[in-house]
């Protein structure tokens, strides 16, 4: 057509130009075919017309439209993540430490005010609180966040090399090349009869270790951790931490049994004509197999300072004590429900940071397992069981 319809944007000076206006090589096709073509092509550039104005209104609806239901689920979004923000935010403040936290800043507070008229009320200054406080804290955090992290790698190549140990005992062929190759499925006994890689008694051995071997470390990942306060100076804690440990030992003796097992696998293959620099390079797989599992088992034991998070923890509940008579004086000027309300708020967001900081200690296990920042052991181990489970098939095909 010789209309002018922009492809892009609505532009009606263009649009209204009538479609009489013709360019050359259309005015010779009108002389050649003669009047009777040319109401026809005048039909036919009007309906061409009309049905570009009729998609360009539509686009331009759909635009519109568009913009209004992208807009519509981001505020949607928005507030499902502010209901999901109030929801983590009391499942980290609701504890023993924030009612016993607003009792004795109620308690501290109230005293200053209403003894002798608020004689001992005064203004104080923050500082030492910031460097006491605040900077312990934080930084206990921020070390906490890097064992998890840290336990997060050390998973993703422990994940790697179990299932490398896999299919090194299912796939790796040995002979002599273009003479007597296909060793293992010649001399291995109980091979599989049609070749299917993974369908021959040695490999279901393995499978069948490492499966155990998976099970196992989940469940010490998943073991409640005995490195509390409470566990190392108080009877009933001795007496808790001797039952996990108990659980501890029973898991640890259960994955040496398959690091043993998997390193005789490696000699049933040499004794029947695996090459030394292959078997070496699988029990270099078992070697830092165990190496990652015990970096994930001392991040899990071992902890941040614990003096550093006792000391912290202790100086929230005394400070009320000596900064009750800030809150007095904060009373005085405004007004006492006002004071509480920011006393409050002050030590619930402290104490907040201390559970966050409690919750990310254990990477693995807190809350009951119902921590969304920890590693989720079960579902990790869970697909390599998966994985490791699968029937064996013809991947050749």
């Amino acid at each position: 057509s010789s209309c002018k319809v922009p492809s892009n944007k609505l532009d009606w000076d263009e649009l209204m130009q009538p479609p009489s206006e013709l360019d050359e090589a259309e005015m010779e096709t009108r002389k050649i075919d003669g009047d009777e073509n040319k109401d026809f092509i005048i039909i036919e550039e009007k309906t061409e017309f009309e049905r570009k104005i009729t998609q360009s209104i539509q686009k331009t609806n759909s635009k519109i439209l568009g913009f209004l239901h992208a807009s519509w689920v981001e505020i949607l979004h928005g507030l499902q993540d502010y209901i999901a923000i109030i929801k983590v935010f009391f499942r980290y403040l609701i504890s023993f430490d924030t009612i016993l936290y607003i009792l004795i800043v109620t308690g501290s507070t109230c005293f200053y005010y209403f003894y002798q008229s608020a004689a001992m009320a005064t203004e104080l200054n923050w500082v030492f609180f910031t460097f006491a406080v605040v900077f312990p804290v934080s930084w206990n955090i921020t070390e906490a966040y890097r064992r998890r992290e840290s336990a997060l790698q050390n998973v993703a190549h422990l994940k790697a090399l179990v299932y490398s140990i896999y299919m090194a005992n299912r796939d790796w062929d040995f002979g002599v090349p273009n003479k007597d190759w296909n060793w293992r499925w010649n001399k291995v006994p109980n091979r599989s009869p049609d070749k299917v890689p993974g369908n021959d008694e040695h490999t279901n051995q393995v499978r069948e270790v490492l499966l155990e071997l998976c099970r196992s470390m989940r469940d010490f990942l998943l073991l409640p951790c005995p490195n509390q306060l409470r566990h190392m100076h108080t009877a009933a804690g001795r007496k808790e931490m001797k039952g996990i440990m108990q659980a501890w030992q029973f898991e640890l003796c259960r994955m040496k049994i398959c690091y043993n097992r998997l390193s005789l696998a490696v000699e049933v293959l040499k004794a029947y004509g695996m090459p030394g620099n292959e078997a070496a390079r699988i029990n270099q797989y078992i070697m830092l197999l165990q190496a990652r599992f015990n970096m994930l088992r001392y991040a899990k034991g071992y902890r941040t300072p614990e003096g550093i998070r006792a000391y912290a923890r202790l100086l929230i509940f005394i400070h009320p004590f000596f900064y009750g008579s800030y809150y007095a004086y904060v009373a005085l000027n405004t007004h006492l429900a006002f004071a509480l309300m920011f006393s409050y708020m002050i030590g619930l967001a402290l104490v907040g940071l201390v559970n966050v900081e409690k919750f990310l200690e254990d990477p693995f296990q807190s809350m009951g397992n119902r921590s969304q920042d920890r590693v989720r052991a079960e579902k990790i181990f869970g697909e390599l069981i998966r994985d490791l489970s699968i029937a064996p098939i013809d991947y050749m095909k």
